[in-house]
């Protein structure tokens, strides 16, 4: 073995054991992503509040005569499963974060520069060209895995700001709204006539009720998009600029006879129904 090769697998060798302590270190650490663990927990504290207002509507709407506001009752039901799936896909980035710079920094890149380290022991001339551009692939794949996660966050709190005021203007429509139906329905005669003071009494605080729910379907459909559709756009660019980087092919199809294939098809007919 050459002086050069020796002193090219010793740098190597060095430049993997640093990585692991101190890159590894650093880029697992949640203090390194303190700014964007900011941005995802005030959303998901948004999403939780929403999914407050939400139940308490419902809960309000539930008091009034004549099962009136059932239909709303059950659509506000329906917009809480869509809130617990924005924070379910809040906490996976919240956790990412962390996860991918663990993964990358202290397990994929260090191995890769130590098996660079050691390739020029290998004897195997055939085999070594093959092994030197997969462990690069490997590599690529995990620094842009690793940069997803941090990119899909700062997009997400600059496109998100107009819908988080608006969410905030849901929020404290909907809880002006029950605040008002709760007070008065102490007494069953209480609310009957506070009812009659309205246009078309239990049928207007209904419809008023079905206009309060309107702006959440706005600001969840925003949510959404920013914490569930944007982050699977960002994954299909990964795979499409791997592809052109390195030319591996990884199809993502899902069966169309599957289960998670008809839920998927049966939500959207429905959030398209309601939206007509």
């Amino acid at each position: 073995m050459g002086k050069k090769i020796l002193i090219r697998s010793l740098c190597l060798a060095a430049a993997g054991v640093i990585c692991f302590f101190t890159l590894g270190s650093f880029f697992s650490d949640s203090e390194t992503y303190k700014r964007q663990i900011e941005t995802i927990d005030s959303k998901k504290a948004v999403a939780l509040e929403m999914t407050t207002a939400v139940t308490a509507t419902s809960v309000a709407i539930t008091m009034l005569p004549d099962d009136i506001g059932t239909p709303v009752a059950e659509r506000a039901a329906d917009l809480t499963g869509y809130l617990m799936v924005i924070v379910i896909a809040l906490f996976a980035e919240k956790y990412l974060l962390a996860l991918s710079g663990m993964l990358a920094f202290r397990f994929v890149i260090p191995a890769a520069l130590i098996l660079f380290a050691v390739l020029p022991l290998w004897k195997n001339d055939t085999i070594k060209p093959a092994l030197i551009k997969i462990t690069a692939k490997i590599i690529l794949f995990s620094l842009i895995l690793w940069a997803l996660v941090p990119a899909c966050v700062t997009i997400m709190n600059t496109i998100d700001r107009e819908a988080e005021l608006s969410a905030q203007n849901a929020i404290e429509q909907a809880e002006k709204y029950s605040d008002s139906i709760s007070e008065h329905s102490e007494n069953e005669s209480g609310l009957t006539a506070w009812l009659e003071k309205f246009k078309n009494g239990a049928a207007g605080i209904a419809a008023k009720a079905d206009a309060v729910l309107n702006n959440f379907v706005e600001a969840i459909g925003v949510m959404i998009v920013t914490t569930c559709i944007l982050p699977l756009a960002a994954f299909a660019v990964l795979l499409w600029i791997l592809k052109l980087l390195t030319g591996i092919d990884i199809k993502v199809k899902m069966p169309k006879g599957s289960r998670t294939y008809s839920k998927l098809r049966a939500c959207r007919k429905k959030i398209t129904e309601k939206g007509s």
